[in-house]
């Protein structure tokens, strides 16, 4: 259990935080967008293809499962549709 002293220094630290990036949220987006823009579009993706591969692979899987239960849906509601 965390004391008053932890919690308000958590506080503290996640305010400063939001201040920092308030304050610098364009500059630190230009030096993302340069960097994205020196890697290249095939860099880009093979960067975040090493960071994020399995979670990647996850999300084409779990898109892939949604994607075919929303069409089979709305396929059983037109043609429930049809029928009435």
């Amino acid at each position: 259990m965390r004391s008053s002293v932890g919690r308000a220094l958590d506080r503290w630290l996640k305010r400063q935080a939001v201040a920092v990036v308030e304050r610098y949220k364009n500059r630190v987006a230009a030096f993302i967008e340069r960097g994205v823009h020196a890697l290249g579009p095939d860099g880009a993706v093979r960067l975040i293809e090493e960071h994020a591969g399995d979670d990647l692979q996850y999300i084409r899987v779990n898109g892939t499962v949604v994607g075919g239960l929303a069409g089979g849906a709305i396929y059983a509601v037109h043609l429930l549709l049809r029928l009435g």
